[in-house]
Order: structure tokens, then C-alpha cells, then sequence
């Protein structure tokens, strides 16, 4: 797969504060995908950056501002994974299409519901997160913003992730967190409701079928 990621989402909001006044007269290539010719640019409008998605020489076909680092990382994702990454259903599992281009309406309403779930499940397990740290710790008034404000999104997300992949791997929970894992050893984009169950969150390895590990007496 052609896919090319110049700036990654987590440092776009970096590289737009270091790079103000020449993304104020051009759009600059962040991300591409050189099978589909797709391709995200950043660019400054009204002192804020601002993704824009083009597919070749051809017009932009979508835009969005970011009013800060947490949603400007956000929306980078969306669009790598929306644009760059197209997702399209077989056998029951979403796998990265060839051409977003040639999918039925149908298909880019899937693709967007799939968007959906992943970006609310997140928000609302991160806010779960933050209101138990902001309770654990006896810190901002137990209200989960403002831990969230005080050490940071990626912070609470690292610890939300290892404490879910506990509760899968040591009680057998089985933990509803929708996301876009990559294959090991196949570089396949695919999208699964249940990861920890399926997947080495950390090593992201291919789901393997469990086999019956009861050794037979002789």
C-alpha cells in the first residue's frame, strides 16, 4: 500500500505552530496515499490550521479547522484513516479498499458510522477514566476535566489502555472499544469492536485462532 505518512497526527499541531507563516501562503503535503492519489494538506486560515483532502491536481473535496492540539490530533487521524485507508466490508470484517472513490453511498454511510462509534467510544471511555483518576486522587474537585486538563489526554488514554487490556487479559472482560488496528503480518488496516480480545495491543500481532492446549497423557 502507497501510503505515506509525512507528518504523523499526534505532531501536526506541532509542525503548524513552527510553520505559521508558510503555511499562511501555501498548503503543505502532510500525508498521502500514492496508489489512490489521494492526499492531506495543512494550511493556515484565520490563525488556525486547517486539514484539507484533494485527490491528484483535482479540486479539494473536504476541509476542517482545528480549534486545538487534542482536536487538531483527532482530526488528522480522521482524515488519514478515512482518506487514506478506505474501509470496506468483507466476510464480515472491515479491511482497507482499493479506491475510495468507487464505493457506493452506502459504503461511505458505513465508514462513517464506523467513525462515529470509534470517536464516541473513546471520548466516553476517556471521560470515565479521568472522573475515576480525578476521585482515585482526590484532585479537581472529582471532576474528570479537569484531570484531563492537568495531565494531559495522552496520559489518561495510556492508562485507560492498560487498564482495560487488564481487565480483558487477567478477568476474561470482554471490553467494547472500537478502533482501527493494523495486522502485523499482513500491514492490513482492520477494524474490530473487541481488540483486547483479538489483538497484542502492544505488539498488534494477527488474532490466532486458540488452539487446545491440554496436553493428551499417555
Amino acid at each position: 500500500m502507497g501510503v505515506h505518512i509525512h507528518i504523523p497526527a499526534d505532531a501536526v499541531w506541532g509542525f503548524f505552530q513552527a510553520s505559521r507563516k508558510r503555511l499562511n501562503k501555501e498548503m503543505v503535503l502532510i500525508a498521502e496515499n500514492t496508489d489512490t492519489e489521494y492526499a492531506v494538506y495543512l494550511t493556515e486560515e484565520n490563525d488556525l490550521p486547517v486539514l484539507a483532502v484533494a485527490k491528484g491536481n483535482e479540486k479539494i473535496e473536504y476541509k476542517e479547522p482545528c480549534v486545538s492540539e487534542e482536536d487538531c490530533t483527532a482530526v488528522s487521524k480522521k482524515f488519514y484513516t478515512r482518506y487514506l485507508f478506505p474501509v470496506v466490508i468483507t466476510d464480515n470484517k472491515y479491511v482497507p479498499g482499493d479506491n475510495p472513490d468507487d464505493g457506493k453511498e452506502e459504503s461511505d454511510e458505513t465508514w462513517m458510522d464506523i467513525e462515529d462509534a470509534m470517536y464516541e467510544r473513546d471520548d466516553e471511555l476517556c471521560l470515565a477514566m479521568a472522573d475515576f483518576l480525578a476521585i482515585a486522587l482526590q484532585e479537581g474537585d472529582n471532576d474528570g476535566t479537569n484531570i484531563l486538563e492537568a495531565y494531559g489526554y495522552e496520559a489518561v488514554d495510556e492508562i485507560l489502555d492498560g487498564f482495560l487490556k487488564e481487565l480483558s487479559e487477567d478477568y476474561g472482560f470482554h471490553i467494547y472499544r472500537p478502533m482501527i488496528i493494523t495486522e502485523k503480518e499482513t500491514g492490513c488496516e482492520v477494524f474490530t469492536e473487541f481488540p483486547y480480545d483479538e489483538y497484542d495491543i502492544d505488539g498488534v500481532d494477527e488474532p490466532e485462532d486458540e488452539e487446545d492446549e491440554t496436553e493428551t497423557g499417555e
